[in-house]
């Protein structure tokens, strides 16, 4: 239980109903150490029935180990990448090691990562939760950022602390 949170976790509440309609949303939980912020994040876990929750906790020894966040962010819906158009869905193998990787495929890998997060959605909304985002590692805060900006009529909500 939360006390004193009753806005944050109203404004959460928000975001998660959005995904709930079809829609998405993105939310930075920011603050000083200790505050709260993976009290939160773990409350709109506890609420989130009925969707999908991908999530991943960067920590700072994996920060030099690229695609180290989305390998974890991903696992769940990692069978989707097969209804990917075969650039993405060979990016995305290869960032994640499971196939040799593909040169140049940056922006196919933050692709990626927007068209399995659409298509879990397809199935039930999805809340994508990354928390300690100042560990995470470059090229996986690169494909999330890609994803996340371009969410739409998604059924997405992401929360990053």
């Amino acid at each position: 239980m939360l006390i004193g949170r009753e806005a944050e976790q109203a404004r959460i509440g928000r975001a998660l109903d959005t995904a709930r309609e079809g829609g998405s949303d993105a939310l930075v939980v920011r603050g000083e150490p200790g505050i709260g912020k993976t009290a939160l994040l773990r409350d709109a876990i506890a609420r989130a029935e009925g969707m999908t929750v991908l999530r991943c906790r960067a920590l700072e020894a994996e920060a030099d180990l690229p695609f180290a966040a989305l390998t974890e962010l991903c696992g769940p819906v990692l069978d989707l990448r097969a209804r990917l158009p075969a650039a993405q869905a060979a990016a995305l193998a290869g960032a994640l090691q499971l196939e040799p990787a593909a040169p140049h495929a940056r922006l196919a890998i933050g692709a990626a990562l927007l068209g399995v997060l659409a298509l879990a959605a397809e199935e039930q909304p999805v809340l994508c939760v990354v928390d300690d985002l100042q560990w995470l590692d470059e090229p996986s805060l690169d494909s999330l950022r890609f994803a996340v900006r371009r969410l739409g009529a998604d059924g997405v909500t992401a929360l990053l602390a």
